[in-house]
Parts: structure tokens; sequence; C-alpha cells
């Protein structure tokens, strides 16, 4: 819950992460992760997220708190956080970056943390729709680095488009038509630029 009316206001229930009662460091991070490229795809500008002050952790030392810190300079890298502010001692004020900073963010050779590649088999159950939706984004994609588009390279960029995506789709709309939706709307960028 927020922490006080003003972030009730701010905030709101829907733009905050409370991750007290997680029963590890390492849940609550994957949890916050997924939560956070959920908000992202919902297109929200700010979100708080609350960790506490570390007084209930093992001898008085934070465990959650530096942690949730580490994920943050990995989500700027990867163009889901724009910036952090420390809100106060238990939480953060996350600006997220627009959706269109996924696909601007570099890719890393070594980058260990990404999300699981999706393999061909996850085309079988989109709709038409949704699979000209990215095969229209991945276009876009490759022209926009000024890459051929052709079959092939298309193919491995609508792949990538999925695993970019499919992390981020809200739990409580359609994922086929998220993902319809949300392929379009970052093609829509890509074309005004």
């Amino acid at each position: 819950m927020p922490t006080s009316a003003f972030d009730e206001l701010r905030f709101g229930p829907s733009k905050t992460l409370d991750l007290h009662g997680f029963p590890s460091a390492e849940a609550a991070v994957r949890h916050a992760e997924l939560w956070m490229r959920e908000r992202q795809m919902a297109r929200s500008d700010e979100v708080l997220v609350i960790t506490g002050r570390g007084r209930r952790s093992a001898d008085g030392v934070a465990v959650l708190r530096p942690a949730v810190e580490k994920l943050f300079t990995r989500l700027k890298r990867l163009g889901v956080v724009a910036a952090v502010t420390t809100h106060n001692e238990g939480s953060f004020a996350v600006t997220l970056a627009p959706v269109k900073a996924l696909f601007d963010a570099p890719r890393r050779a070594r980058a260990t943390h990404l999300p699981p590649r999706v393999d061909l088999a996850a085309f079988e159950g989109l709709s038409e729709g949704t699979r000209a939706a990215l095969q229209h984004l991945a276009e876009r994609a490759l022209e926009s680095l000024g890459a051929p588009t052709s079959p092939d390279l298309v193919k491995d960029e609508m792949l990538h488009q999925l695993t970019l995506l499919v992390p981020g789709l809200p739990p409580d709309e359609d994922p086929d038509s998220a993902l319809r939706r949300i392929a379009q709307e970052v093609a829509e960028t890509l074309e005004e630029e």
C-alpha cells in the first residue's frame, strides 16, 4: 500500500508494488521485474516500489533493498526503467521508459538476464491479425536499423519482438489481443521517427 495520502493520490494501487512478505529477495526481485515490465506495457509513467528499510533482516542488514537497486540498474540497460529516485527510506519512485525504449536498448553480448527466447511454436497460437502486427513491427524495426527485410531476417526479428514483449503483457487482458495492440503501438512510434 502507498505510504501516505499523497502517495495514494500520486501513484494509486495499480502503480504501487509492495515487496514485503516475499519468501526471499530473489522471489521479490523476479516479481518486481515482471510487474515493472507489465506496467511499462500498460504505459504507466511512474510507479512506486516499496522495499522497506530492512529493519527485520538478519543482523539488521537490508537484503531486499540492494537487490532491487541492482534490478533497477539492469532494467535501465534493457530499456524498461528510465530513472529511479529514492522516494523515502523504504521505497523508490521509478520512471518507466516508453515501450519503444525496449527496441532502442543496445543488445549486449554478455547479457545473462534476458527473457527466455520464444520459439517458433509460439506463433502457432497467435491470431492472423497478431502475426501480421508482429511482422509489421519486425519490418519497421529492421528498417529503422537500416537492415534488409528479407523473410528470414523478418522471422528472426518477429521472434525477438515476442521475446521483448511477452514478459510485460498485462495479466488481465487477452494475451493475443494485448500483443497485437502493443505491437501496433510500437510500430507506429517507429514510423513517426
